[in-house]
């Protein structure tokens, strides 16, 4: 019986595919399609997309296809029997999802981590693979699987997708692949670095820039299954057509052009030209490529109309065909049309292959009139800064004098009634009027909260047929206005109820109309494109000059209602450095008819700042009438020259500066070259550039003095920080003071908050003092420097640090710059020190490539994501980059890196993320490098790792490494073989956990090669005792250890709390619960009470209550929530509540907890706050989403259950304080500061259990607790 929400395409033939000759062969088989439930596109989406994948396979021979669509519980059996069938029958097949996992395939919630029917479909040698569309692969499901869905079906613990937003470039091999395939902005990239165990890149069909996220991409786990990610987002994408061309290949067929097809928008006004794409396509009307060229003829039913390839052609009727070029699918062409009529097009194959396409265009007569006035309103502006709005309408200003085009200005919000009567003068007077606004609609012009959707001022400015123009900048257009308008805005101007903008960092690339009418824009990532398939009714782009990689987004562009007004938007971004007003008066000077383009002048432009003996990298480019940039037909030599004796020029940043070069070339087809110049000599200069036949370009450089002052002296401040803890920033202040000494600097590190008032006098006296000063901080902001929050925005001590003459330097790790103080000053108070209005910093997760100046200077820099980059191209003012250490893929995000105000002071930005990266030793090496002092760094040591505390008899694993003077461990440069003591004596080593602990372990060997080695200390009496390590030619490491005696006590009885819970259900929490109590049973512990009923929350506490100090070791088991009767909710009761007293008797009693952050969640949230009072430390957390844990040989010995996982709350062991120690490990992270499942322990008192900090079942939470409770 075949499902009604089915469609079966069948048929008998069979393909063969051979991948290579490391995989056997194997035969093409069949292809299922999920669509009946989705997550970030509709089903009815998605059942489109399915439609067209499955149409295209069957015109390429793949027709056993089913789909199913239907949600309901038999249609998800019949996806599972397919599956089975499907799986280890010899034949590739491939399931396609859209973002939903269906719990017939892997029971929802990760109930079966291992064994589910996509896993064993996966797992067999057939090849066969998962194709998933839009959200997070196998994470959506009911319940949601999380990251443990991807994580557990791969059998990759750390796996993951994401961030937002990530640009996607499609590889050679995935044009080749998927010629449907475009450049786009994914959500859920697949993590390439991530992937472990067989899985490999098998093709990337799309990568970001450092090739560490795909999509499309196929991986395989080594001869078995594949996963293929493709279009991970849930904006509109050919996502059939991909996969059917991922499909095709796969199996080893292709598809073939059937057809000729005209794409356009069906509308244009006369004398406008409209662009047409060409294309080939199959038979279900996908744009397809041919092995060969293919010529177009191309005719009009129309006699005054005319074709041309390129968009300011003359149409002069020689064009009558276009090339579709071998290996593509679509060529552009134009159309323009004189008379205003509904015109018949038809492309028609040369070669006659092809069946022909038609296409009708309706042009409308063009009514605009003259040229008129141009108003331009800075009042109120959004996303960028008064001063930037102002500065740009002054540019405009400058161009339209030039041009002779009347304007008026509208500077203050009291003149939008102004405006508004401009607004209406300006209607149906028949005149062409442009209004300018810069992310701002003021009320006046339309009802602000959208009180006036219809008929207002601006909206009848753009329906009359002078062809009125708005021009926008920066944020979304009609979006800000006070109330906000919001996306109704633009969509009730527009008349288009679904049009909207966005999203951000989307890369768009400059078109042939965008080179012709506005030379100034080039390729850049806009926040709020235009979104041109969104177009209805009578709107089309008239120009768009710069577009996304399927050109369905646009910026600039203009889009046109048809004979009637004109929405234009220009650099829709927040960046205060785009040349709005530049690109927009281009644009404005074409709508006038008004000629720009011819030479006129060389013009230079740069930063108009150096300093001494650094390269200034300059521009020259050829100018036209309003200093736009004017394409050269042919090469332009440039003569370069300085008013300084002692400054040079070259072509590369790395050149001679000899002053053998005085010219630079304008290559044919370019506007302009790029040069440096360098000057060894403080001071202005004057730089000429000279060419034939145009006005020489001039430009005024400073430079200024980079040459060293006296070194002075260090502070580092640790006494509050932000983003790492004290402990981190206390070692890296104390590493960095330890390399400058070896380089005679004297440093002071001032470690408590007490010290501020001290630490203000240390930075006053270091102010204009001659010398050259650094302060650094761990991302918190002392108050006595800058009062919080931004009290004192100008002549702070910190500001007046930065800007005395010394070069005075403040470096900065882990948080944003100056952001965090008490309270938080925010992004202004960087803005505000630097006196750079718009200066940021971030996003999280960008990527760091270490630059070779970088690795000159700081040898111990590396690679990594940086959280809060600095923005360099934001620089202002004076401020200009001293040395790039290392940055992202375009340069504008650096992190470490050395900015200078002139000649005044430095701000240097160092690891600014929560790792604790060797921000001590990278510091110490840039502050040495400013200071022209050499680092002498000790030889490295041995260094252990362990608890400072234990109890008699409880073993610890002390940990061996080779460090660095800057503390990062390296390799055993040989193997060694360490000897092992312990003053006085008191107990044994052993290398097994378990073992004897006889006396007769005294020494470990440590091979070559290896990056750490562990062994165990069981103490049998309480004290103090010294552990020493030595071994030849190496100092010896000591290691200090407190010994407590231990409290006996008899095994007690277990209460496990599953009333209610956090990230699971009660149910498979009370599942696990019954699962721990079984385990328990078996082992003979059977004094086990599971309290499944919120209303039994009395009887739990009275049960605690009669647990505590009892002699006995009781254990209460909770599922991620704290019952208000063991802590009174919202921290209500900080010390001494009943759950507190159970772990601060000495019976050693236990709370082991499960799934979300311990003691966070109760009837109102505890937060942070509840481990913290609980434990008495009040910097303890447990954040860390998708911290990857290894199992330690301990925890494989006590829970044999337990495997490697990712935690989402693990403990921190590196904020232990006080007598909490790490009584036993049985789960880590890679740096051993993350643990899950662990053991931590109050000195001889009670213990905390953190154990599976997941939303997942699995690991089995239930049997591992009842390992970790019968161990103890």
């Amino acid at each position: 019986m075949l499902s009604m929400g089915r469609r079966f395409y069948f048929a008998g033939a069979v393909l063969y595919l051979f991948l290579s000759a490391w995989f056997a062969a194997v035969s093409a088989g069949q292809v299922a399609i999920y669509t009946a439930q989705t997550s970030w596109i509709t089903p009815e989406a998605a059942l489109a997309q399915a439609e067209i994948c499955a149409s295209r396979l069957r015109s390429a021979g793949i027709e056993q296809v089913t789909i199913f669509s239907e949600a309901t519980p038999e249609e998800e059996e019949a996806l599972a029997e397919w599956a089975l069938e499907a799986t280890g029958n010899g034949e590739l097949d491939v399931l396609i999802l859209f973002g939903y996992l269906p719990s017939s395939l892997y029971p929802a919630g990760n109930a079966q981590p291992d064994g589910s029917i996509i896993e064993l479909f996966l797992e067999s040698t057939d090849g066969d693979a998962v194709l998933n569309h839009a959200d997070w692969m196998f994470y959506v499901s009911d319940p949601n699987n999380g990251p443990g869905g991807l994580q557990n079906i791969t059998d990759m613990p750390a796996i993951t997708m994401g961030p937002d937003n990530v640009p996607m470039v499609v590889t050679d091999r995935g044009r080749e692949i998927a010629p449907s395939l475009h450049d786009f902005l994914s959500d859920r990239a697949l993590a390439l670095d991530q992937l472990s165990g067989d899985w490999f890149v098998e093709v990337a069909l799309a990568q970001n820039a450092d090739g560490t996220r795909g999509d499309p991409v196929i991986v395989r786990d080594g001869e078995r299954g594949r996963i293929i990610p493709v279009f991970m987002t849930g904006d509109p994408n050919p996502m059939g057509a991909v996969a059917a061309e991922i499909i095709a290949y796969l199996f080893g067929t292709s598809f073939t052009p059937e057809a000729l097809q005209i794409q356009s928008y069906g509308v244009t006004v006369t004398n406008t030209p409209a662009r047409l794409k060409i294309c080939t396509v199959d038979e279900v009307g996908i744009p397809t490529p041919t092995a060969s060229d293919v010529t177009v003829n191309l005719t009009t039913d129309s006699g005054t109309g005319a074709f041309d390839t390129v968009w300011n052609g003359p149409y002069d009727g020689s064009v009558t065909s276009v090339t579709i070029p071998a290996g593509q699918a679509c060529a552009v062409v134009y159309y323009k049309e004189t008379a205003a009529k509904d015109v018949g097009i038809t492309a028609t194959d040369a070669a006659g292959n092809l069946t022909e396409a038609m296409a009708d265009l309706t042009v409308l007569e063009d009514q605009s009139g003259e040229p008129g006035e141009v108003a331009i309103y800075t009042g109120q502006v959004n996303w960028i800064t008064l001063q930037n709005a102002q500065a740009q309408a002054q540019r405009y200003i400058d161009a339209l004098e030039t041009l002779g085009i009347d304007y008026v200005w509208f500077q203050t919000p009291e003149e939008a009634s102004d405006l508004a009567d401009w607004l209406d003068s300006a209607t149906g007077n028949g005149a062409v009027d442009v209004l300018i606004l810069f992310g701002y609609t003021p009320t006046e012009i339309y009802g602000a909260g959208n009180t006036e959707p219809d008929g207002s001022y601006l909206e009848l400015f753009i329906e009359s047929t002078d062809g009125d123009m708005v021009l926008n900048h920066a944020d979304w257009m009609f979006y800000v206005s006070d109330p906000l308008n919001r996306e109704q805005g633009l969509q009730n101007i527009m008349d288009i109820p679904d049009i909207t903008m966005g999203p951000d960092d989307t890369p768009v690339k400059v078109t042939q109309e965008g080179r012709a009418i506005a030379p100034t824009v080039t390729d850049f990532k806009s926040d709020r494109p235009f979104h041109l398939d969104q177009l209805r009714d009578n709107w089309f782009p008239e120009a768009v000059l710069a577009e996304d990689g399927a050109g369905t987004r646009a910026d600039p562009c203009i889009v046109r209602d048809g004979n009637l007004g004109r929405l234009c938007i220009v650099y829709q971004t927040a960046s205060q450095n785009d040349p709005r007003g530049q690109a927009a008066a281009e644009i404005i000077a074409w709508l006038y008819g008004k000629e720009i383009d011819t030479p006129t002048s060389l013009l230079l432009s740069g930063q108009g700042l150096g300093l001494t003996d650094k390269p200034v990298q300059l521009k020259v480019t050829v100018g036209g009438v309003i200093d736009n940039p004017v394409y050269q037909d042919t090469p332009v030599q440039v003569s370069l020259s300085s008013t300084s004796a002692t400054g040079a020029f070259d072509t590369s940043p790395d050149g001679a500066f000899d002053g053998s070069v005085t010219t630079v070339t304008i290559p044919a087809g370019s506007t302009s070259a790029v040069f440096y110049y360098k000057d060894s000599t403080p001071g202005e200069a004057t730089i000429t550039a000279q060419a034939a036949g145009l006005s020489a370009g001039t430009m005024d450089l400073r430079i200024f003095d980079a040459r060293p002052r006296e070194p002075g002296e260090v502070a580092i401040y640790t006494g509050r920080q932000s983003w790492i803890d004290k402990s981190s920033a206390d070692k890296q202040a104390q590493i960095c003071a330890t390399l400058l000494g070896t380089a005679g600097v004297t440093v002071t590190i001032f470690d408590s908050p007490e010290d501020e008032d001290a630490l203000a006098d240390w930075v006053s006296a270091a102010t204009d003092n001659g010398k050259f000063d650094v302060l650094i901080l761990f991302g918190f902001l002392p108050p006595s420097l800058y009062p919080a929050p931004n009290l004192e925005p100008d002549g702070s001590v910190i500001e007046l640090f930065l800007e005395s003459t010394d070069g005075d330097a403040v470096l900065n790790h882990a948080d944003w710059m100056f952001y965090v103080s008490d309270p938080i000053n925010g992004a202004a108070a960087l803005q505000n020190i630097m006196d750079i209005p718009g200066i940021t910093m971030g996003p999280d997760n960008t990527r760091m490539r270490v630059t070779d100046e970088g690795r000159a200077i700081a040898p111990h820099v590396r690679d990594f994501l940086s959280d809060r980059p600095l923005h360099v191209n934001e620089l202002a003012g004076d401020w200009l980059v001293e040395a790039t250490l290392a940055q992202n893929a375009d340069g504008t995000r650096a992190d470490p890196v050395i900015v200078k105000d002139g000649d005044r002071g430095r701000l240097i930005p160092v690891f600014m993320a929560p790792d604790e990266n060797p921000m001590g030793a990278v510091a110490a090496e840039i502050i040495a490098y400013l200071m022209q002092k050499e680092i002498h760094p000790p030889q490295p040591k041995l260094t252990v790792q362990g608890p400072s505390l234990t109890v008699t008899k409880t073993p610890v694993r002390i940990t061996l490494h080779f460090q660095d003077a800057a503390g990062e461990t390296i390799p055993f440069p040989e193997t060694v073989t360490v000897q092992l003591a312990v003053d006085p004596a008191n107990g044994a080593f052993d290398t097994d956990w378990a073992g004897p602990y006889d006396g007769s372990i005294t020494s470990i060997t440590v091979e070559a090669g290896a990056q750490s080695a562990a062994f165990y200390y069981r103490p049998e009496e309480a004290g103090e005792v010294t552990l020493t390590i030595t071994a030849d030619e190496l100092s010896p490491a000591e290691f200090s250890l407190r010994v407590i005696q231990d409290v006996p006590v008899q095994p007690g009885s277990i209460a496990i709390y599953t009333g209610r819970t956090s990230w699971i259900s009660p149910a498979d929490a009370y599942n696990q619960a019954q699962a721990c109590a079984d385990a328990l049973s078996g082992m003979g512990i059977t004094d086990v009470t599971i309290f499944s009923d919120p209303m039994e929350e009395e009887d739990l506490t009275i049960w605690v209550e009669d647990a505590t100090d009892n002699g006995q070791l009781d254990s209460l088991v909770l599922y991620g929530v704290l019952p208000g009767g063991l802590y009174p909710p919202g921290n209500a009761l900080p010390d001494d509540s009943t759950i507190e007293l159970f772990l601060e008797s000495t019976d050693g009693d236990t709370v082991i907890n499960h799934a979300d952050y311990m003691f966070y969640v109760s009837d109102s949230i505890n937060g942070p706050g509840g481990l913290q009072n609980i434990m008495d430390i009040p910097q303890i957390t447990m954040w860390g989403d998708n911290t990857a844990v290894t199992l330690t040989p301990e925890g494989s010995a006590i829970a044999p259950s337990l495997t490697d996982f990712v935690s989402n709350r693990p403990f921190h062991l590196n904020e232990l304080e006080g007598d909490r120690f790490p009584e036993l490990i049985l789960a880590e992270n890679a740096d051993g500061t993350r643990a899950d499942p662990v053991i931590v322990r109050d000195g001889n008192r009670g213990r905390l259990v953190p154990a599976i900090q997941t939303s997942a079942v699995l690991p089995p939470k239930g049997q591992v607790g009842a390992e970790i409770i019968a161990y103890l």
